[in-house]
């Protein structure tokens, strides 16, 4: 710049260079220009910070900060615009976010669905109106109008509405509106550029129509889609491969009043439908089908709902959230696995005018794991051989006394894949939820309780007394007394960090009756735990660990 340049032309390029388009500052001093070996210095004191949006005008927050909490995320449709509040339990009222992310260089363009990947610590935009899924790095700091760190974008991309993140198995599942179609990407957290879904489900068998939403159950193998003609669509996961993407649903679930968002609390299996000015819950979703019907509803004036879009749950807090479009609101309801009728939202955020919110997200919240069906199963000792079974068969924990002379015992093992859980991460809870579904005999009047153990058996599950009896890490205690069918529950949260400081990429553990294991009096005394294939009682209640990630 020559020195005869005039202070009007400073404001301008500055301007440019370091706010996002739209957003413009009012500078509180003069800008002082000097010229020193080729350097130019520019002094200014600033009083607001903008961060503006497309379609909208600026919004005014206070200096950016990061939270130890859960945050909560909200896109803004109207104005592109990403909304981050440091503390999710507690925001309300007209609290302005602590972080905006807006502007030119974000690319943001008509935002709607977002997710949180917290073991990698990004954050995951559908770009509707741009073809693209927007990926920023350092989810809890991120801030302003930085570009994304990456994105994804394709030939098959076209429209897409709402995203879901498998953090377990670092999986992405992209509802490609325009496309009919849904998008399946492996390897999610470094994807970048042009690149084509692993797999996908479409075609005229699928019935895909215009759909607006999708939830993954691993721990079930079901894909759930929100579909544009007033349907959820149930399919297996497994079955989507790259050499069959055109396969039909195993069953829907109709809404007539259509279907705009859904969530899928996986531990309760649960499923949430955001309908016209409704939420609708169907309790035991696995088997919803074409005759449910909700079990409970909000809906009404006292509500508040408006054209809600995208929901959440915590399922940590059991604390339902709406992106409550029509209202330019979100909604939180307490209670969310009874809540019903026309109840008042516990809370009400106002947004700022025009942000048109979409999708919404809370970052710290439980991250469940399914059960590895190759390397869980039960072995059974005769007192002489061991005999290992996975994939299937009968599992048990406890005797098979077919005769006073004859007999063996039974001890169940399940593996939960670590593998993409960073190392650094800071495990914060570990629940390990087993179903106990099923008895033969009396076992817990005649050998005792049922008794966990942390152990480590490798990569196989075989017919070997180490399986049975060795790799022992830790003694965990009693997991269950009594007959009562239902899920039993253990706090695991250290021997979880263990694994993952020790860089183990499964958490293992074994079931066994103690003080007892056999009694010799002829006859079976055994429990069933359900494996991850369902093979025992097919009760759909699979085994899980559900571990929350915290920053």
């Amino acid at each position: 710049m020559a020195m005869g340049d005039s202070i009007s032309t400073v404001h301008l390029e500055w301007r440019r260079s370091q706010q996002p388009a739209r957003c413009f500052m009012p500078l509180t001093s003069a800008v002082r220009v000097s010229v020193l070996t080729g350097t130019i210095f520019l002094v200014a004191f600033l009083l607001a910070a903008c961060n503006g949006g497309g379609g909208g005008g600026g919004t005014v927050v206070p200096p950016p900060t990061s939270g130890t909490g859960s945050q909560l995320y909200v896109s803004g449709n109207t104005s592109p615009r990403l909304l981050i509040y440091n503390d999710a339990n507690t925001v309300s009222g007209g609290t302005l976010p602590n972080r905006v992310v807006s502007g030119g260089l974000t690319t943001l363009s008509g935002p709607r669905g977002i997710a949180v990947d917290m073991a990698h610590d990004q954050i995951y935009v559908a770009n509707f109106l741009n073809d693209s899924i927007l990926v920023f790095h350092n989810a809890r700091i991120v801030t302003g109008g930085d570009a994304p760190d990456r994105m994804i974008t394709g030939a098959t991309m076209d429209g897409p509405s709402a995203l879901f993140v498998d953090v377990v198995n670092n999986r992405l599942f992209v509802a490609n509106t325009n496309g009919n179609s849904i998008l399946i990407y492996d390897n999610a957290s470094a994807l970048n550029g042009n690149v084509a879904p692993t797999r996908a489900l479409t075609g005229a068998m699928t019935t895909l129509n215009a759909p607006i939403d999708v939830c993954a159950d691993a721990t079930r193998n079901l894909v759930y889609v929100a579909n544009g003609n007033g349907q959820i669509l149930v399919f297996n996961n497994a079955a989507i491969v790259a050499s069959s993407n055109d396969i039909a649903p195993l069953r829907s679930i109709p809404i007539s009043s259509g279907v705009v968002g859904i969530f899928v609390d996986i531990m309760a299996d649960r499923l949430y439908v955001a309908s016209a000015n409704s939420v609708l819950i169907f309790d035991g979703a696995s088997r919803a089908n074409s005759g449910s019907t909700p079990n409970r509803t909000i809906t009404g004036g006292g509500s508040m709902l408006n054209q809600p879009r995208d929901i959440f749950v915590d399922t940590g807090t059991d604390r339902l959230y709406v992106a409550n479009f029509g209202g330019n609101s979100v909604l939180v309801f307490n209670n969310a696995s009874i809540v019903n009728g026309s109840t008042a939202p516990d809370r009400n955020l106002s947004l700022t005018a025009s942000t048109g919110p979409w999708g919404i997200y809370v970052d710290v919240t439980p991250i469940v794991v399914g059960s590895t069906s190759s390397l869980a199963g039960f072995i059974e000792f005769d007192g002489s051989a061991y005999t290992a079974i996975s994939n299937g068969g009968s599992p048990r924990t406890g005797d098979d006394e077919p005769s006073l002379f004859t007999g063996s015992r039974a001890r169940q093992l399940f593996s939960f894949d670590l593998s993409n859980i960073p190392t650094t991460a800071t495990v914060g809870a570990a629940i390990l939820r087993l179903y106990q579904a099923s008895q033969v005999g009396t076992p817990f009047n005649d050998l005792g309780s049922v008794v966990v153990d942390h152990v480590s058996y490798g990569a196989t599950l075989d017919n070997s007394p180490g399986d049975y009896e060795g790799g022992l890490l830790a003694l965990l205690g009693i997991f269950s007394t009594s007959d009562t069918i239902g899920y039993r529950t253990l706090d695991v949260t250290a021997r979880v960090n263990s694994d993952v400081t020790n860089m183990r990429s499964r958490s293992q553990y074994r079931l066994r009756f103690s003080p007892l294991e056999i009694n010799g009096d002829a006859a079976s005394d055994h429990v069933q735990y359900t494996d991850a294939e369902d093979s025992c009682c097919g009760v759909s209640q699979p085994p899980q660990l559900a571990i929350t990630i915290q920053p």
